[in-house]
């Protein structure tokens, strides 16, 4: 398959899903974590070529994209996808209250536990706190103990009047990015690098996808496209984990419960 050197033979278009995301940044990131993490599947998402810069980023770009898609008779499979802070959190309303046909769903990155008590900087002085739905950008589903940074932490920036949430960012994100695509199959694989968080990303991406349009899956039981789909229904329950000292715990979507014709 692809370039992912999976098991499966690359998926046709039609069996494909297209993810939008908030940035390029998104985009670089869970390319690399299906290829670490989930390369049998890894053919079966495309996301938007963000080679020379992402087209539409930010979230305001990405309402309006997902709005331009509502209006035309697209025939793609169409995930876009919000970070879990207070202005995706904020997008994805506006998103939800649109009509949206059976092929394109909007969804934000999971709440995690251990985002729960999250150092961040805000003008109180640093004091843990809840980033979910305020300051969850992908950036914080990766390794925050990997490279020689600063314990991480976020900081407040803005208040959303919309969702009556300050959104804060994570500080030396790029750093964070820089290091997470650095890592191979190897350093996954003997815990050198925790891809715990991201891991939960990539089975909430999966839920999403599958729940989308469960029919379209119907294939021969013997084809290897469908021993393929399977395997990629086969995520979901409680993700657990202890990173940097904080213990999260991330329900992700049941998997379908499918058969074969």
């Amino acid at each position: 398959m692809g370039d992912g050197g999976g098991v499966f033979p690359d998926a046709r278009r039609s069996e494909t899903f297209l993810i939008a995301t908030e940035g390029s940044s998104d985009v670089h990131v869970l390319k690399h974590a299906l290829a670490l993490l989930r390369p049998g599947i890894e053919d079966f998402f495309r996301f938007i070529d963000v080679a020379e810069s992402h087209p539409f980023s930010g979230t305001g770009n990405l309402v309006r994209f997902a709005e331009g898609l509502a209006k035309i008779d697209v025939q793609n499979q169409v995930l876009i996808l919000f970070d879990n802070d207070a202005e995706g959190i904020e997008a994805h309303q506006r998103v939800s209250r649109l009509t949206l046909p059976s092929n394109m769903r909007a969804a934000t990155l999971p709440e995690l536990h251990g985002f729960r008590e999250f150092p961040a900087e805000g003008p109180e002085g640093l004091r843990n706190a809840d980033i979910n739905r305020r300051a969850a950008a992908i950036e914080c589903y990766l390794d925050l103990c990997a490279g020689n940074f600063p314990p991480a932490k976020v900081r407040w920036t803005n208040y959303k009047q919309a969702v009556d949430a300050y959104h804060g960012a994570l500080e030396h994100k790029e750093f964070y990015v820089k290091e997470f695509l650095k890592q191979t199959p190897e350093t996954i694989a003997d815990g050198t690098y925790d891809a715990s968080r991201i891991g939960a990303v990539l089975d909430l991406l999966v839920a999403e996808c599958t729940e989308s349009q469960p029919g379209q899956w119907d294939l021969p039981a013997n084809g290897e496209h469908w021993r393929a789909l399977r395997a990629l229904l086969q995520f979901g329950g409680i993700v657990s984990f202890t990173s940097c000292g904080m213990e999260t715990t991330s329900q992700v979507a049941a998997p379908l419960v499918w058969s074969p014709r």
